[in-house]
């Protein structure tokens, strides 16, 4: 068999070849990972620390009462003259809109009434211009020309009278709305000023309760009332009510103000005249509520003095912050209200980092 010679320089060669590709490769390896580093010549990306945290602030009492809600415009709707009732053409319930005809008095009595009146004003009138022609030739005495025109004056008033009751055989919606009761049926004899029916319109409500006298002297001297409304059986707050009206004097029996706030109806709320709901009153404390500091959010302290991290508002940075504490840790000065800090693991943080507040998140 023959052999085949190799060339010594050719494995030399090839051997110098395998080690550039090697070296190569690993100085682009190298050169690739210093883009991320900070030696590398290129900014690291900003890494945002989720933390805790807590705000600093004065105390918000919520004081809820309960009140008792009612339509703004309502009407008690009756016939100021008696009468049997023709018909009553709506329901409880019903829409309604303004000048619709709501319930009628048999009209045959009033109808007749305005036909003697009638009359009697003519007559009177004929009186009172042959009068004039005689009194301006002198025919008549004075006394007897007033009279005459006294007695047409007289006759007029009675048939205007007469007219008006005709009119109020009838009962008109005032406002659109809709019929939240009625009192009385066809056929039935009407007294004057009975009640037939109630008519409402509830795109606004009123929700009145009774304030405290230490409250009530608080809002005569400011004029505001911060208050939520809550409806009884309904979720949510509603924060648009405002005050409507405000009983300047106490009431003896329950020694508080009665006041009544007036709002837009919500539009997930039928706010309808005898429902319950509360009234939460906000009142804030003037004074700093007392905190206590968590062990985690300190960064140092001696004695009473000690170092925690306050968030800045805008850059959501870390800034360091003195603060004094008493004995029991609770919060005495270097603070202010609405400063947020950090409450958890503040000794592994530094000044100016980029920190983003931690929520937990809420189940289903």
């Amino acid at each position: 068999m023959f052999k085949t010679a190799v060339n010594p320089l050719w494995k030399r060669h090839r051997r110098l070849a395998l080690l550039t590709a090697i070296v190569m490769a690993w100085a682009g390896y190298a050169y690739s990972q210093a883009q991320f580093q900070p030696d590398g010549g290129q900014p690291s990306p900003a890494v945002v620390q989720p933390v805790k945290a807590m705000v600093i602030g004065k105390q918000v009492q919520s004081l809820p009462f309960a009140a008792e809600v009612e339509a703004s415009r309502h009407a008690q709707m009756g016939f100021r003259i008696p009468g049997q009732l023709r018909g009553v053409y709506v329901r409880m319930g019903e829409p309604v809109f303004e000048g619709q005809l709501l319930a009628e008095l048999d009209p045959t009595d009033y109808r007749l009434a305005v036909q003697s009146r009638q009359a009697e004003y003519d007559l009177a009138t004929i009186r009172a211009e042959r009068d004039q022609r005689l009194f301006a030739q002198k025919l008549i005495s004075e006394d007897q020309f007033d009279r005459t025109q006294t007695d047409q004056v007289v006759a007029k008033a009675r048939l205007v009278q007469a007219r008006s009751d005709l009119d109020d055989t009838r009962i008109r919606a005032p406002f659109s709305g809709y019929v939240s009761m009625t009192f009385a049926r066809a056929s039935e004899v009407m007294a004057a000023n009975q009640v037939v029916m109630s008519v409402e319109n509830n795109d606004q409500v009123d929700v009145s309760f009774n304030l405290p006298l230490q409250y009530g002297q608080e809002l005569r001297q400011t004029g505001e009332l911060n208050a939520g409304v809550v409806f009884s059986g309904h979720p949510g707050r509603y924060a648009n009510a405002r005050i409507k009206e405000f009983a300047s004097q106490p009431d003896p029996d329950t020694n508080s103000y009665r006041i009544t706030l007036i709002m837009p109806r919500p539009k997930v709320v039928n706010a309808l005249t005898g429902m319950t709901a509360w009234v939460e009153l906000n009142r804030l404390n003037n004074t700093m509520t007392p905190v206590t500091l968590p062990q985690g959010a300190l960064i140092s302290r001696v004695g009473h003095q000690a170092k925690v991290w306050r968030i800045h508002p805008e850059h959501s940075t870390l800034e360091e912050r003195m603060v004094e504490l008493n004995g029991d840790g609770t919060l005495k000065s270097g603070l202010q209200s609405g400063d947020r800090i950090v409450t958890a693991g503040a000794n592994r943080l530094h000044a100016g980092q980029l920190v983003r507040v931690w929520e937990r998140e809420r189940g289903i």
